[in-house]
């Protein structure tokens, strides 16, 4: 008769796990009807891209570049100088005198065409950077979006193992009350209770951190309930090759491509210098008005005098950083190729993990736990078996979880390596 009871028991507390769960899922997330943003996988990615904390820091400049490039061919380069001179001539030809003149100075250098090569070069590159803001911000989506998953995965584990651990409790005071078990069983069963309690809390506190995140990484105001959709598990992109995955990424990876923009700006930028800093050639015009009311014409035209280079120690300091630029570009190409190495295989090597766990683990643990449990509503066995059996199902399966977020995150971690997230 004991062992129906028990098993009647664990049936009935069992049976309200789910529900149990899911409620306190749905309390962090939040949920109100109609006032609830479901972000699935395809949305964190594309509000990343869109609004993420670093996109708007990184098109701040794009007002900027394209204003240059349409000021860059502007006809003067320097403005023209109007002199005044007036005054009163002493002696037999007293009077009053005036003096004008125009004076206009022309770079000899090519001036106009360095600034639009520079602007082009200056865009280009603040155009690379907004497209590797929106890269990394589509990333950080990505993997918050996974991590909030993770953490309600985790979070619905050990609502469930909370009840089951209160499931064993009950058992466990009806073999001590009926003299089956040892009052041990009871405070060993307790003391379950209390630790299944204590890490759903701890599972309540990943879930809002990791909700919080994601409401950062899409621009989410704190205060708005948001819920995650989508799976973790069973949802990989394809296996990339690693030589494929290098050419993609020597082509489209946005830290490369930005690297590359900031070297051919800073070479622009020593052909600007030196343009700007060329010597003048200055053309002129003077009206002269004397005291006797004679008025004289003149024009003037100055060379500069081949002594100085005026341009050559700015021209020093551009060149030292155009070299700087193209060495960070040899730098990122070296990374890059090691990123794509450990991404590649982090790919395959994440599914191999989530899959051990899957078919190796996960099946024998709860194996282990039904026969544990069976042997102790049976009363052949105490209640120790049956709590370590439990705890090391939870461990394999918050495991897997954890898992199959990787598995998410290192598919992510590629893809933008190779520039194809949106």
């Amino acid at each position: 008769m004991r062992p129906l009871a028990l098993a009647i028991v664990a049936a009935a507390v069992v049976s309200a796990a789910p529900g149990r769960s899911q409620e306190a899922v749905s309390k962090l997330e939040g949920e109100a009807p109609g006032a609830v943003q479901r972000v699935d996988r395809a949305t964190a990615l594309k509000l990343g891209a869109a609004r993420g904390p670093g996109v708007a820091t990184a098109a701040a400049a794009l007002p900027g570049g394209t204003q240059a490039k349409e000021v860059a061919h502007a006809t003067l380069v320097l403005p023209p100088r109007l002199s005044i001179g007036a005054g009163r001539r002493f002696g037999p030809d007293a009077g009053f005198e005036v003096q004008l003149g125009a004076m206009l100075d022309i770079p000899l250098g090519p001036v106009g065409s360095a600034r639009a090569n520079t602007a082009a070069a200056h865009l280009a590159s603040v155009s690379a950077d907004v497209k590797r803001a929106r890269l990394d911000g589509a990333l950080a989506a990505g993997v918050a979006w996974s991590r909030a998953l993770e953490a309600r995965g985790i979070l619905k584990l050990r609502a469930t193992s909370e009840v089951h651990a209160k499931t064993i409790h009950d058992l466990a005071k009806i073999r001590v009350k009926s003299g089956a078990g040892q009052p041990v069983e009871g405070a060993l069963a307790a003391a379950e209770v209390g630790l299944a309690g204590a890490q759903t809390l701890d599972a309540e506190g990943l879930l809002v951190d990791a909700l919080a995140q994601l409401r950062l990484a899409i621009a989410v105001p704190t205060g708005d309930p948001i819920e995650v959709a989508g799976e973790t598990c069973n949802a990989d992109e394809p296996l990339v090759e690693e030589k494929a995955a290098l050419a993609a990424a020597r082509d489209q990876n946005p830290t490369l491509v930005l690297a590359r923009a900031r070297a051919a700006s800073s070479r622009t930028e020593v052909k600007l210098v030196s343009a700007t800093l060329t010597p003048t050639l200055g053309v002129g015009v003077t009206f002269l008005r004397g005291s006797l009311g004679e008025q004289v014409w003149l024009g003037t035209v100055s060379f500069p005098l081949p002594f100085a280079d005026p341009a050559a120690f700015e021209r020093a300091r551009a060149l030292g950083l155009a070299d700087v630029a193209e060495a960070e570009v040899k730098r990122v190409e070296a990374q890059l190729e090691k990123d794509v190495h450990v991404a590649v295989h982090d790919q395959k090597h994440t599914r191999e993990v989530r899959d051990k766990l899957g078919s190796d683990a996960i099946v024998p643990a709860r194996e282990a736990l039904r026969l544990a449990r069976i042997q102790f509503e049976s009363g052949t066995e105490v209640v120790t078996l049956v709590l370590l059996s439990r705890q090391r199902l939870i461990a394999i399966e918050e495991q897997h979880v954890h898992a199959c977020g990787e598995v998410v995150r290192a598919d992510l971690r590629l893809l933008r390596l190779m520039g194809r997230l949106p």
